[in-house]
């Protein structure tokens, strides 16, 4: 099955949390597993769980905006949200038996409509590494230089956003990705158009935006090649150097 839609991502944090074994193992293992974080990291696998439900809640919002039976395609949510009633501690086998095969083989149906209706083409896990790389190279050299406190705040943030947008690719997609992007380009426009005489860019500062507003502009190469549009905003990048 392609993850490429909300229902599939859905589906396939599910379908390995139930498939976990030992069974009678608790399901802070299986959360761990699914997302390489550690077993005692509660609060790290309580974040993850918390955006995972945020998943369940978008895959429900785009299933009732397609011209479908409703009633039949949202019964799976119905468990599912049982399923995120359990705590931690509660044993796979638990889950397994809210999410049961025809539960699961329901939220297949969903994961193949949203496919058709409105799939993103994957980004490979390549990519998104390398982007991640990239990203944390950026964040400490930003660390390690001298910069305005106004630009230095700006530049961290975003990229600490998007960051956490691209380690939760898994769970929502290009889409996550995107809406950190768009959040950046918004504190970016609304930087640039500040007229306050401290938030001038000196040589250093500028050298750094600009690596900052390359790698934005490979990102947004990225996403748009994913959701098949025209890539975005590259005025209010040039507006943010010209600063």
């Amino acid at each position: 099955m392609k993850t490429n839609n909300s229902a599939a991502r859905l589906y396939r944090i599910l379908d390995f949390i139930r498939s976990q074994i030992p069974p009678n193992n608790t399901l802070n293992y299986a959360w761990a597993g699914f997302f390489n974080v550690k077993p005692e990291d509660l609060e790290q696998i309580l974040l993850l769980k918390v955006e995972t439900i945020k998943l369940l809640q978008e895959a429900k919002q785009q299933i009732i905006q397609q011209d479908v039976d409703h009633e039949l395609y949202l019964k799976p949510f119905i468990k599912i949200q049982r399923f995120f009633d359990l705590g931690t501690g509660h044993q796979i086998n638990n889950a397994k038996e809210i999410l049961d095969d025809v539960t699961m083989t329901r939220l297949e149906h969903c994961a193949e409509l949203l496919a058709r209706k409105m799939g993103e083409e994957e980004i490979e896990q390549d990519i998104l590494i390398k982007l991640q790389a990239d990203v944390d190279i950026l964040i400490e050299q930003i660390l390690a230089n001298n910069l305005s406190e106004g630009l230095k705040s700006l530049l961290l943030d975003s990229l600490q956003y998007i960051r956490q947008a691209i380690i939760n690719y898994r769970i929502h997609g290009v889409k996550g990705i995107e809406f950190a992007v768009k959040n950046t380009l918004g504190a970016m426009q609304f930087y640039a158009w500040s007229s306050q005489k401290e938030k001038e860019l000196n040589e250093k500062d500028r050298d750094m935006a600009r690596q900052f507003v390359t790698l934005l502009e490979e990102i947004l190469s990225i996403v748009a090649n994913s959701l098949n549009i025209s890539q975005l905003a590259s005025g209010v990048a040039m507006k943010f150097l010209s600063s």
